[in-house]
């Protein structure tokens, strides 16, 4: 199993723009106790199977920050999430 993130986070003035990388990298092996139905293939018990998942996250987002008086302040943003693998 490997899993990292990565982030970078900008300041200007009241503005703050942050991008998030992860990887998801998941593998293994197993023997079959029992038989599996799984996507229209037949398993039987005692077969050898073996499974890989690559998936990548990106998170982009952007926030404006308004100050209310000299101890508060408000945000709004927006952002974008995607996966791919």
């Amino acid at each position: 199993m490997q899993c990292g993130l990565e982030k970078m986070i900008l300041f200007i003035f009241n503005l703050i723009i942050s991008f998030t990388y992860v990887p998801y990298i998941y593998s293994g092996s197993k023997v079959l106790s029992q038989t599996v139905y799984f996507n229209g293939q037949t398993y039987t018990a005692s077969a050898p199977v073996t499974s890989k998942l690559d998936l990548y996250s990106y998170k982009l987002f952007y926030t404006h920050n308004f100050s209310i008086n000299r101890y508060a302040e408000i945000g709004i943003g927006g952002g974008r999430q995607c996966h791919h693998g």
